[in-house]
């Protein structure tokens, strides 16, 4: 019964990849859509059954993959779809919810902490000590994992430490950088480009990958050192969407996750074409280094053009705004008609 499982799911390397991207094709789609939605009708409602819609798919893509490899791209691309929202909406909210100084921290936490309760309440329903104590799965199936469980655990033992790496590096970068900016004589503008500066790392830690052959700890140092360093990117860079746009942040963030995450489907096609047949050391150095040029080029888009002061089109557009009070000023040092003509806009000035 094990052959047959390993026959029906041998597809070749770029089928995988397809499939492996199927998910981004979807991301991609409702990045932009996301955003809109989000500033009409509220994060709320959109993320919420958006991550519904997801989950219900995921729960059926077992049932696609037995049906063939396209009914489970179609159910990834809808599965991505679904998904594609959440940081559009993220970023939406967080424009409202979280002080300038504080959403580097707060987008990381906030993160962690929905994975964290989403991973508990899958775990105590779902998770079991062993195939053979799960008592809904087929014999077939518990076969197939038996007897292929050493190479498995260790593969995804060592897949999975890079990402541990990234996640300790998220928290402890969100925990210095915002505190830097709050207390230190850095620019605001500086410091979120210091933090994307970090690419330039990731692409000599790709390159490095490349470099070392069969030796997999060394591998595996090098992705861990690459991921830690994009870590820091992530609560050094991403608040600057709601800086630039305030409360256009959702749309602006979906616009450019849009365009980054086309990387997810075009890349495992990439790997696909240039290792289908062709399982060499220098083939794979060829996808690192087309990596580390793509983190290069981010990092150097970021130093020349990346700002934090919100743009034009992001303001209150009414030019003759009364009572409006002076940048700096505490909203506990106004009186009652000083309050009543505040915008959303002008308690981001006076936090700035």
């Amino acid at each position: 019964m094990a052959c047959s499982l390993n026959d029906k799911f041998s597809w070749g390397p770029i089928t995988q990849g397809r499939i492996l991207g199927a998910y981004s094709y979807g991301h991609v789609l409702s990045q932009v859509l996301g955003g809109f939605l989000e500033a009409r009708f509220g994060g709320k409602k959109v993320l919420g059954l958006n991550m519904l819609l997801a989950s219900v798919l995921t729960l059926l893509t077992p049932v696609a993959a037995f049906a063939g490899e396209w009914w489970l791209f179609v159910v990834r691309v809808l599965v991505g779809f679904g998904q594609g929202v959440v940081f559009p909406c993220t970023f939406g909210m967080l424009s409202r919810w979280a002080p300038p100084v504080e959403r580097g921290r707060l987008l990381t936490i906030a993160t962690l902490g929905a994975a964290g309760l989403a991973f508990c309440c899958l775990w105590y329903s779902l998770a079991f000590d062993s195939p053979s104590k799960h008592p809904r799965i087929s014999e077939a199936e518990r076969t197939y994992i038996e007897s292929n469980l050493e190479d498995k655990n260790k593969n995804g033992g060592l897949s999975a430490v890079p990402y541990l790496t990234l996640m300790a590096s998220r928290i402890l970068a969100s925990l210095i950088i915002d505190p830097v900016i709050k207390r230190s004589s850095f620019k605001k503008v500086n410091v979120r480009k210091a933090s994307v500066l970090v690419l330039v790392g990731v692409a000599v830690c790709l390159v490095a990958v490349g470099q070392v052959g069969c030796d997999s700890t060394a591998a595996i140092c090098l992705l861990c050192l690459g991921m830690a360093m994009r870590g820091v990117m992530i609560p050094g860079f991403y608040p600057s969407f709601t800086e630039l746009t305030l409360g256009f942040s959702g749309v602006a963030f979906g616009v450019s996750n849009s365009v980054s995450n086309c990387t997810g489907f075009i890349v495992p096609l990439l790997v696909g074409i240039l290792t289908d047949r062709n399982q060499t050391v220098e083939a794979w150095q060829n996808l690192f280094y087309i990596g580390a040029a793509i983190s290069v080029s981010g990092s150097v888009m970021a130093l020349l053009f990346l700002r934090t002061d919100p743009v034009s089109w992001a303001k209150d557009p009414d030019e003759d705004r009364p009572s409006m009070p002076a940048r700096g000023k505490l909203i506990s040092d106004m009186d009652g008609d000083e309050m009543k003509d505040v915008r959303p806009v002008f308690l981001y000035e006076s936090m700035v």
